[in-house]
């Protein structure tokens, strides 16, 4: 019996796990004093999924946004030949439109925003 099987082409690049919020609800809390990821170290992992034919990067954490090598790490992506770019953001650091120029100048194609809440307020 032949079966299609559709692999992803789509992963999720963790910077680290440090933030610029502080939820109550975070699983992260036991991460967020361990230092971010080198740059060198992410350039390293999307050559290796472009290797395994990934397309679509989501640059998450922790906040991408405060590592101070993202639109670095999204220009290369893009040089190197991924196809879309994303963040997963809380949207804190991208009210600096400059710095979200940045990024969209770098070649960001996508933002999923992250909203949680814990409470009905």
């Amino acid at each position: 019996m032949a079966q299609n099987i559709k692999l992803t082409k789509r992963v999720k690049v963790v910077v680290g796990f440090k933030c610029n919020a502080n939820c109550i609800f975070c699983y992260y809390k036991d991460f967020l004093k361990k230092p971010l990821i080198s740059k060198e170290k992410i350039k390293k992992d999307i050559l290796f999924a472009l290797r395994y034919g990934i397309e679509e990067i989501d640059f998450s954490g922790g906040e991408p946004t405060i590592h101070p090598d993202l639109p670095e790490l999204i220009y290369f992506a893009k040089k190197k030949g991924i196809k879309k770019v994303c963040i997963i953001t809380n949207g804190i650091v991208l009210a600096k439109k400059e710095y979200l120029k940045l990024l969209v100048d770098s070649g960001l194609d996508e933002i999923l925003f992250s909203l949680q809440g814990y409470d009905e307020s």
